[in-house]
């Protein structure tokens, strides 16, 4: 773990829990793509760096979620680089709580202002879009995880695609992986076909020239927890009582960071399936309830 990958070319990541991107130019200074969870990930980019020689030139921040900006102001500090992310994403680094806020659906409590729902610091960024980048890299969106994710394409051709997937054993293990938009998730999986025969680099799997298998494995994986959403809602029932039998189902036990996202998870794909018709929600006795609609 922490061990530095070489990709192709002049790109590289560090193995991570979120992998770090890094692409060296001639002159030994560095893009670097996402920098992890905390200041821990931070100090080992900065002695990697050390090591190599290398400064850093900018940071470009995929999105938003915790574990791939924490990272960023211990890097900033020692080299006194810049942040760089999309305008959405930049708001959610400046006032960390606000993650916090949208996962729970109000201010978080004391349990919630952890790192694994929220930064420990704010981060101030640049806009992305202002970023100067050598010929060769790219920006394309990745919409869907969160407000405004964006994928880096290296001059190597090799694409940094973020949170747009997760690994095989990920997904047997958890089930729920967190995004915001059902729909515009669903795009981005079918965009991500293209890419096969290119070197990608997701954030939590392994790197591959082939990713249409995986692809297809979170593609199923999203659409047969919709399925569950409708088939439980074929008795109306609460979004509480919803979240508890798929986690029962699941095989799931929740602690309270689980609770908060998966509790956002179900509430975005409930959005999804009232938006495409599948389910209506009434309220009886001051209680909201879903159902599955019936064709008519």
């Amino acid at each position: 773990m922490y061990e530095l990958i070489h990709v192709k070319g002049n790109t590289y990541y560090m193995e991570a829990p979120a992998k770090t991107g890094i692409f060296v130019n001639d002159d030994d200074t560095v893009y670097i793509i996402d920098t992890g969870i905390d200041k821990s990930q931070g100090k080992k980019i900065n002695k990697l760096l050390e090591e190599k020689g290398w400064i850093p030139r900018a940071i470009i921040n995929t999105h938003s979620h915790v574990d791939h900006m924490g990272g960023n102001t211990t890097v900033m500090k020692k080299y006194g680089c810049k942040a760089y992310a999309l305008f959405s994403e930049r708001t959610f680094m400046a006032i960390p709580h606000l993650e916090g806020s949208i996962l729970y659906g109000g201010y978080p409590f004391k349990a919630l202002r952890n790192k694994m729902i929220m930064a420990g610091e704010a981060c101030p960024a640049e806009s992305l879009e202002e970023l100067e980048l050598p010929e060769g890299f790219e920006l394309f969106p990745l919409k869907g995880h969160c407000f405004s994710m964006t994928g880096v394409k290296t001059p190597d051709d090799v694409y940094f695609i973020a949170d747009a997937i997760i690994g095989e054993n990920t997904i047997e293990k958890y089930h729920l992986s967190y995004l915001y938009n059902v729909g515009e998730y669903m795009e981005t999986l079918d965009s991500l076909y293209e890419l096969e025969g290119k070197m990608v680099v997701p954030s939590h799997a392994p790197a591959t020239e082939s990713i249409s298998g995986l692809v297809t494995k979170n593609k199923d994986k999203l659409i047969s927890l919709l399925e569950m959403v409708k088939d439980i809602c074929e008795t109306p029932t609460s979004q509480e009582d919803i979240l508890k039998i798929m986690m029962d189902r699941l095989g799931l036990v929740m602690d309270i960071n689980q609770y908060v996202l998966g509790g956002s998870v179900v509430r975005c794909y409930l959005s999804y399936l009232i938006d495409t018709g599948d389910i209506e929600a009434y309220i009886e006795g001051n209680k909201v309830y879903w159902k599955r609609r019936v064709s008519e």
